[in-house]
Formats: C-alpha cells, sequence, structure tokens
C-alpha cells in the first residue's frame, strides 16, 4: 500500500524549554527560521521524538534533555512534557484520506519515601495516544510504522543515512521512491530487451542468467575440442575430413555464443537503468557534502587568521610595554647616580668627603 502523509500542525507543550506552540504547515513548504538559540532546532526534535522517541540526531530520550528548566538551569518539576502531532494521510491508490493524530507525553513520577515528608522523583514513564486513544508502546509503534518507518524517513531526510547502506538496500529504496520499474517497461523502450523477455518466459532472470551460464560453459567446452577433433579425422582416416562441415559447425556454436552474451548485455542494460538514476542522486549527495565541508574549513581558516593576528598584536605590545619599562628602569637609576654625585660634590669643600672616581658608578 503506498500512502501519502502531510504534517498539518505539531504541537509541543514544556519540550526543551519550549512551553506552549504550535507550528502550522501548509500545503506547500513551510520555512522555520531565527537566531540560533531560538527553538529551530527543537522542533525538528519534537517531531523525530513524537514519531520514535528520539531527537534528530538519533539519541533516545534519556540521552537529550526534554524538560523545561527555570532561568538557574534546573528542571522545573510536575510538569508533563508532550508532543502532538496531526497529519493527514491519503491511500494513492485508492484516494482514501484519513486524519490522524498522535500525542506522546513524558511524566515525572514521584513518591514519598517512608519517614519522610518530603517527595522524591523516583523515575518517569511516557503515556502514548492514537486519536486520544491510549495506546501500548508496541500498538503505538506499530501505528507510526504504517504512516511512515523510520528507516525510510532517515533516507529521504538525511543524504549521508543512505550512503551509509549496503548498495542493495540503497537500490530498493531508489526504486520505492521512484516507482517499481517493471521487466515490461524495460522492455517497452528496448527490443533486444523484450526479446530476452520472450526467451525467459516461466522463468526468473536469475534462473535464466544461470541457465546462460551452463549453457555458455558446454558450448565454449564444445570449441575448445573442435582442433583435436580435426587432429583426430585427419589421422585415423585416408580420406580428408569434412573441415567445410566443422567450420559451419564452429560458425553455428560461436552465433549461439555470441547471442548468449547480447542476452546478458541486456540484462546488464536493465540494470544500469536502475543504477543511473541512483548515480544522479548520489552525486547531487555529493556535491552538497563538499560545499558544506568547504564552508567549514574557510569559516575555520578565518578563526585561525583572526586568533593570529590577535596574538601578534598582543606580542608587539607587550614588547613595547618591557621596553618602555627597561627604558624608565635605565632613566631612574641615571638620575639617581647624578644627584649622589652632585650632593657629594657640594659636600667636599667643607671637608666632609674625599670623592675618589669610580667608574660606572
Amino acid at each position: 500500500m503506498s500512502r501519502q502523509v502531510t504534517l498539518k500542525r505539531l504541537t509541543l507543550v514544556n519540550f526543551k524549554g519550549l512551553r506552549n506552540v504550535a507550528v502550522e504547515f501548509g500545503d506547500g513548504v513551510t520555512t522555520i527560521s531565527g537566531r540560533n538559540g531560538t527553538g529551530k532546532t527543537t522542533i525538528a526534535d519534537s517531531f523525530a521524538w513524537l514519531l520514535w522517541g528520539k531527537d534528530s540526531e538519533g539519541n533516545s530520550d534519556s540521552k537529550f534533555g526534554i524538560k523545561t528548566n527555570d532561568a538557574e538551569g534546573n528542571f522545573i518539576p510536575d510538569l508533563e512534557h508532550e508532543v502532538t502531532g496531526l497529519f493527514d494521510v491519503v491511500d494513492t491508490e485508492t484516494g482514501e484520506a484519513s486524519s490522524v493524530e498522535l500525542r506522546r507525553v513524558y511524566v515525572e513520577e514521584w513518591k514519598t519515601p517512608k519517614g519522610s515528608t518530603e517527595r522524591t522523583l523516583s523515575g518517569h514513564h511516557t503515556d502514548y495516544f492514537f486519536n486520544g486513544v491510549p495506546l501500548k508502546k508496541a500498538e503505538y509503534d506499530a501505528k507510526v510504522a504504517t504512516i511512515i518507518p523510520e528507516d525510510l524517513f532517515k533516507v529521504i531526510t538525511d543524504p549521508y543515512y543512505f550512503l551509509t547502506l549496503h548498495w542493495k538496500a540503497q537500490r530498493e529504496y531508489l526504486l520505492t521512491m521512484a516507482g517499481k520499474i517493471n521487466d515490461a517497461d524495460v522492455a517497452a523502450t528496448r527490443e533486444e530487451f523484450a526479446a530476452l523477455l520472450r526467451r525467459v518466459t516461466g522463468k526468473t532472470m536469475e534462473e535464466y542468467k544461470k541457465e546462460i551460464s551452463v549453457r555458455r560453459g558446454r558450448i565454449e567446452a564444445q570449441l575448445e575440442k573442435i582442433p583435436t577433433r580435426k587432429d583426430e579425422a585427419t589421422r585415423n582416416t585416408p580420406v580428408a575430413p569434412n573441415y567445410a562441415a566443422l567450420e559451419s559447425e564452429k560458425a553455428q556454436i560461436q552465433e549461439d555464443l555470441a547471442n548468449i552474451d547480447a542476452a546478458a548485455a541486456s540484462e546488464a542494460e536493465a540494470n544500469r537503468v536502475a543504477y543511473e538514476q541512483a548515480a544522479k542522486i548520489q552525486a547531487e549527495i555529493n556535491t552538497k557534502r563538499d560545499t558544506q565541508a568547504k564552508a567549514l574549513q574557510d569559516a575555520k581558516e578565518a578563526a585561525r587568521a583572526a586568533a593570529y593576528e590577535t596574538n601578534r598584536v598582543a606580542d608587539e605590545a607587550a614588547r613595547d610595554l618591557a621596553q618602555v619599562q627597561r627604558d624608565e628602569e635605565s632613566e631612574n637609576k641615571y638620575y639617581s647616580r647624578e644627584k649622589s654625585v652632585d650632593i657629594l660634590n657640594k659636600l667636599t669643600p667643607y671637608g666632609l668627603f674625599k670623592l675618589t672616581p669610580i667608574d660606572n658608578l
């Protein structure tokens, strides 16, 4: 069954600091923008937590804080933390449409120990609701999986997750998103593939491939024996062998081998059509990744240059200050020395002191 799922509204209550926020999503693209720390990532986290109990990076609610804190960074007690999502779900095969409301609530559990009057937080539990009906976790997860499986959601929203998958899984997801491509679709545009399909009627392509491999081995073995058979015919009969017949047989065998190679090439072409779209998507993913890496590198280079310039100016100022201090200290020493000499010179005529020249006083 194929479904089209549209998110209509997200309501956050006491979720990661957002006390009561409702985000309406229109039919087109809804842009959520703002400065750092204003809650953009919180909106993405709330959506992932509502569906799978994780934040947008895949961390469980025990590893990321969903509680609302006060101004001092302490969580506010006695609050229920919840996210509600309203979705329109349309069965693209039958056209049947329905509205689905999902709600996940994180609840504190408090108890008063025996002999004490103060309550203590003993733990938490999570409540789950589907269209207002309470469900167990397994039931809730099953409902969510019918709407949007977690792995498929990661594939269509996170280009890096796609690269971690095995190539067969990548192919399956691409075919799922692009629509199933059956053998008849390929045959409609390639006559050689249509001819191949006529030969494999009643078999799977894998079975036919194995059959071709066996036939090819048998034919190649026959080709290897033909020169030996010629030699045996020459030795064992006085009459010249019918080389024309042998060459005709060889030509027929080679023609059969060429037909088998053509059939195998048609199968390879069918695979190429399927992988062409995967290569295109891979190229787009690589371009985005390179752009992000360059932006990060440029930012790091700019930060390093700014830090270097700041350190250079600080070092230069420190050197200038040290030089001024040395000059000031030298001037003070010189002034003190000159003043002492002057005083002694004035007292010498009275016979109080006798000056003796001292170098480098």
